[in-house]
């Protein structure tokens, strides 16, 4: 994850994935062909990039799905929260509970909106910071600057509080390592590496692929081996996706049952990973323009203002009345509570 130079990762805050179930493709190919013609698109393929003005096209896109029963999950991330989600997890809770315990996930949904929506930019570039050159030192910086940072706060503000003692128990514990001792990973992510040996943290395509493929094995009831999931070509992430997949695969019926409302990760069938060239796949095509439709929608609502936009709202209801959550369908999102209020999302 790139934070860019104003804590603001680039000028690209979410990131998003969509998956589609695309049975007959030449049928896909046909109205991807016809809705190109009808609003004036150019280009030899459809792509997010070259529709970011004609929400009528997302809308209209998203009256075909249903009328075909096209299935649709997609995974939408505001990357500010994922890295308060992180912060949770490595500083303030770290080998806490187990995944599935009540309690545990309760606070660490609750720490996790807090952070997402309060932390300043230096807790945020302090955090990445040490992600970047892992140390024991980089490591208890980050810690005490969220720990100061929390200790500012007022007193109302019991969540900021609450996250307190966990972030002195973690400062504690990392302080009494020995300077040579690598034990200071455990209040960091797990990175991964890139082809020629980079790290890569909080990759928030691996996590969004690895929970698609949760979601699908929930929806298939484990069967999967059916499947083939196609990805459009991306050979800097390529490795890591498959190496993403085969370790959720390993987890299988030996690992602690990972089971969430949306999602089954105990997967015990394989599906296939293809990865292709975009403008020979309709599916992969209309996978990007539905993610790149819902990355701006979340982009809009996280101003102060927002431009009504009568297009943009038929598509997003139309697609958030595709969602059935039990069936793993529909919108994920990794964001806060206050953003998706924003967006008129409700959830339970």
């Amino acid at each position: 994850m790139k934070l860019g130079a104003r804590a603001d990762f680039g000028g690209q805050p979410f990131f998003t994935l969509a998956c589609v179930g695309v049975d007959d493709e030449p049928d896909l190919e046909r109205e991807l062909t016809r809705l190109k013609a009808l609003h004036r698109v150019q280009g030899v393929e459809l792509k997010a990039s070259n529709i970011s003005g004609k929400p009528a096209l997302v809308a209209d896109l998203v009256e075909y799905l249903s009328r075909a029963r096209i299935p649709v999950l997609i995974e939408a991330i505001d990357k500010r929260y994922l890295v308060g989600a992180n912060i949770v997890e490595h500083h303030i809770l770290p080998d806490v509970g187990i995944p599935d315990d009540p309690e545990t996930m309760h606070f660490k949904r609750m720490f996790a909106e807090y952070l997402g929506v309060m932390m300043p930019d230096d807790v945020v570039s302090v955090f990445v910071g040490a992600c970047l050159t892992p140390s024991k030192a980089s490591a208890l910086q980050s810690l005490r600057t969220l720990e100061a940072w929390l200790n500012s706060r007022p007193e109302a503000e019991e969540v900021a509080h609450g996250m307190v003692p966990g972030v002195v128990d973690s400062i504690e514990d990392c302080g009494v390592l020995e300077d040579d001792d690598d034990g200071y990973l455990r209040f960091l992510p797990r990175p991964d590496d890139s082809l020629k040996g980079k790290p890569y943290w909080m990759l928030p395509n691996q996590s969004c692929f690895t929970n698609i493929y949760a979601r699908l094995n929930m929806k298939y009831r484990g069967n999967v081996s059916h499947l083939t999931l196609h990805h459009d070509e991306t050979l800097a992430y390529q490795h890591i996706l498959e190496g993403a997949k085969l370790a959720l695969e390993s987890l299988s019926e030996h690992a602690i049952p990972h089971h969430l409302r949306h999602a089954d990760y105990r997967i015990t069938q394989s599906a296939k990973l293809a990865f292709v060239q975009s403008d020979t796949c309709p599916g992969v095509q209309l996978a990007d323009v539905l993610a790149g439709f819902v990355m701006r929608r979340m982009k809009s609502f996280s101003g102060q203002t927002t431009t009504p936009d009568v297009d943009g709202r038929r598509a997003f209801d139309g697609l958030m009345r595709l969602s059935d959550p039990a069936s793993g369908l529909g919108i994920n999102f990794v964001a806060s509570g206050r953003l998706l209020r924003r967006m008129g999302v409700h959830w339970t």
